[in-house]
């Protein structure tokens, strides 16, 4: 865990070149050495998801948080007892490696304050990839498999992703994990796709049940073109996951699911599909992320 607590030469330039807000320099330079940042990494994997944690004083209102080319928003955590705000920052899959930088920006009463803060960061390379798997798939189309996300997407900037995320993630259904994040695929030989979830099969003597990883609401239940009979839930605090080529649904949108809860069963259903599977996977702000290395663990801690 990295503590933060600092003023740096260049904040403060910044701070003394500030117009228009009341008060001398030297209250605005306190506020900014107020705050606390918690930056428990510097440097993470594609598919990584990085915790960004601060302790505002009572001026700083609200905040974001700049990192590869995205603003992310600030959530209040309501399950730690001292007042904390954490910005969850997916890296994408395919984030070239390299150095970076994390920023930070804060309003102060309601109002913009031009108080910037930027740390290093690292991204490294995705040490598994593979070479591309052939495989068959019922009737792929790469425009309606991008368009499928393209939905999914729409629909998680809509969330309201208030319910508080504190859980454990569970594997949504028993069985063999057969396709993994990062996998690279010949679509029946011609189309080159990446697998940013997981596939599982179910246990052939067991249950097909596919269970919600976590609490939530229900954003999206409905068949999809490549996807198949799909549902997306909101966990709150921009997390969400996706359960595809399922042979049933059993939510509707606006359900409030508990952790186990059934949503249907593992199918066959959807353009992609290569057999009964089901795909499974988490998204940080519609950003998909590695889900195997965020089962049963509390990536809020």
């Amino acid at each position: 865990m990295l503590l933060l607590k600092r003023t740096t030469a260049s904040l403060a330039l910044c701070l003394v070149m500030l117009t228009g807000w009341g008060g001398c320099a030297s209250v605005r330079e306190q506020i900014a050495s107020d705050i606390e940042y918690i930056l428990p990494v510097q440097e993470a994997s594609p598919g990584d998801i990085v915790p960004f944690s601060f302790r505002f004083p009572s001026e700083v209102k609200g905040g974001w948080v700049g990192f590869l080319g995205r603003n992310y928003r600030v959530y209040p955590r309501r399950d730690l007892q001292r007042p904390v705000y954490t910005a969850f920052l997916p890296v994408r899959l395919q984030t070239k490696p390299g150095d970076y930088s994390i920023s930070c920006h804060f309003e102060l009463s309601g109002r913009h304050l031009p108080l910037e803060e930027r740390f290093p960061f690292q991204i490294l390379p995705y040490l598994n990839r593979t070479p591309a798997v052939p495989v068959t798939a019922r009737r792929f189309k790469l425009r309606d498999y991008q368009q499928d996300y393209r939905l999914i997407v729409r629909r998680l900037a809509g969330a309201d992703y208030s319910a508080p995320a504190m859980e454990d993630f569970l594997l949504p259904l028993g069985g063999r994990v057969v396709a993994t994040y990062g996998t690279e695929r010949l679509m029946n030989r011609k189309i080159r796709v990446v697998l940013e979830g997981i596939e599982i099969e179910p246990l052939l003597s067991g249950s097909w049940e596919v269970n919600a990883a976590a609490s939530g609401a229900v954003v999206l239940a409905q068949n999809l073109s490549m996807l198949g009979n799909t549902v997306v839930i909101d966990h709150g605090y921009s997390f969400a996951t996706l359960y595809g080529h399922l042979g049933e649904i059993a939510v509707k949108v606006g359900d409030p699911v508990s952790r186990g809860q059934k949503l249907g069963r593992a199918g066959h259903t959807g353009g992609a599909a290569v057999g009964n599977r089901l795909l499974f996977q988490l998204f940080v702000a519609a950003v998909p992320v590695n889900v195997q290395k965020y089962m049963d663990l509390n990536v809020f801690r």
